[in-house]
């Protein structure tokens, strides 16, 4: 980390009401000497920086200004700029923020978890071998370094999707065993506590991350390849009832994506049933849902979440463009090709070219 020797320096003695000749005379050097320090011209011997910081009763990080502060600054300038990078999609801009970020601050455990979330959100499935060891380690490392109980259940999660992405199911249900129970987490319990409004929308958080949750746990299920067809459909669109169930007035906000990307898989199996004009169907409720989430407003208003609301300015992804950019590269999957002729097909790609991001 840059040392910043002089702006400090200066703002502690002239706090102490004291001169550069005294200064001086007290560290029995010259006063020219102090004046380069102060013009950041030179920097003290070593042996000198303990006897300075006794002197001004500082520890020696705040002297060299590198203490608790100024790292919380940086920290909170990184958050902001990874914010900002994320809400472009720009996940190799935000790794090599938290690249530089662990640089500077090596021992700092909010860093290195910056980069172990920044590498862990990761477009490809599974995580090509290189990339997955590297944040086996920093994860690892993450897990033994920091005390913060949310640090480390980021690392323990980001363990188990690694290693099971490496196919290694052993490590990965070690580490999936150290994560918490559902009952007795940190939104049941203040869901639990709170009254009032602040309990209302507490307990609304809590039913919305249910739901996504199990809405996900469906999409799971029918992909551990044991389910006929039918079997799978009915596991997705048992998480897409349970989702248009919530958002029951059709404003989803931010999470019409979800329901747009679930309605598309829907689709593929349909397709693969040989069930075109199902397939068709399931595609428009999907450019329906793209659609809405590109016209999202921040304020969520169907009953069981109208206490919640959500930034766009907070919205982050990891890809550019929108949920409208994203259904039609995956609609140029040869998958589709069986209905790429169809005039009802075509008009869905031209909904979502219409909102699309990146034209």
């Amino acid at each position: 980390m840059e040392i910043r020797l002089s702006g400090s320096l200066r703002r502690l003695r002239q706090e102490k009401k004291v001169t550069q000749e005294a200064l001086a005379r007290h560290l029995g050097i010259s006063t020219q000497a102090v004046g380069k320090w102060e013009r950041g011209e030179s920097y003290p011997d070593i042996g000198l920086l303990p006897e300075l910081a006794l002197y001004f009763g500082v520890s020696v990080d705040e002297l060299l200004d590198v203490g608790p502060a100024r790292i919380d600054k940086l920290l909170a300038d990184c958050r902001e700029e990874s914010l900002r990078l994320l809400r472009t999609g720009d996940t190799e801009g935000n790794i090599a923020l938290w690249e530089r970020t662990c640089e500077r601050l090596p021992e700092d455990s909010r860093a290195l978890c910056g980069l172990v979330s920044a590498l862990a959100n990761y477009r490809v499935w599974p995580i090509p071998v290189p990339e997955a060891e590297r944040i086996v380690h920093l994860a690892k490392r993450l897990l033994e370094l920091s005390g913060d109980v949310n640090e480390k259940t980021i690392a323990i999660q980001t363990l188990c999707i690694v290693y099971t992405s490496l196919g290694d199911r052993e490590q990965a249900l070690k580490y999936a065993d150290m994560g918490g129970e559902l009952n007795a987490t940190r939104l049941e319990l203040r869901a639990f506590a709170l009254e009032g409004e602040d309990g209302v929308r507490e307990n609304q958080r809590y039913i919305l991350e249910l739901v996504r949750r199990a809405a996900q746990a469906a999409v799971n299920i029918a992909s551990k390849g044991v389910l006929s067809l039918r079997e799978q459909l009915e596991a997705v669109t048992f998480g897409i009832r349970l989702m248009e169930l919530l958002f029951s007035d059709g404003n989803a906000g931010f999470y019409a994506g979800e329901l747009s990307w679930r309605w598309l898989t829907a689709a593929l199996l349909r397709l693969r049933m040989g069930d075109g004009e199902e397939a068709l169907r399931a595609l428009e409720k999907c450019a329906d849902w793209a659609e809405a989430s590109v016209c999202a407003v921040g304020r969520l208003t169907a009953p069981m979440v109208d206490r919640l609301e959500y930034s766009p300015e907070t919205v982050t992804k990891n890809a550019s463009g929108n949920a409208c950019d994203w259904r039609l590269r995956e609609l140029a999957s040869p998958n589709f090709d069986v209905l790429r002729e169809r005039e009802d097909f075509r008009e869905i790609l031209r909904r979502l070219e219409e909102h699309a991001e990146l034209k």
